[in-house]
């Protein structure tokens, strides 16, 4: 390869490289989350149907205060959001 083709692979790569991360990585905005979970257990496993009236259910508190990603990244969703983490065996 010339060195002419070197630099212009390079170039290439420079530009395209450099438009992809930025459209992509938004490191000032992303915060890194921990979860509470915990295990319930075969005998106390809840239904997954929508109800949560389990006593399993009160183990972990909800998480909240999420922000949307897309369309309008770090603010406020259009609705409300909420999630427990429970497993078992």
């Amino acid at each position: 390869m010339t060195h002419l083709n070197k630099i212009s692979v390079l170039l290439l790569l420079f530009i395209f490289g450099n438009g992809t991360a930025q459209e992509t990585s938004t490191p000032s905005t992303i915060q890194k989350r921990s979860y509470t979970t915990a295990s319930v257990g075969t005998a106390t496993s809840p239904k997954i149907d929508g109800v949560i009236d389990e006593a399993a259910w009160d183990l972990v508190s909800w998480t909240t205060d999420y922000v949307e990603f897309e369309p309008d990244n770090a603010t406020a969703p259009s609705e409300q959001t909420k999630m427990k983490i429970l497993y078992d065996d």
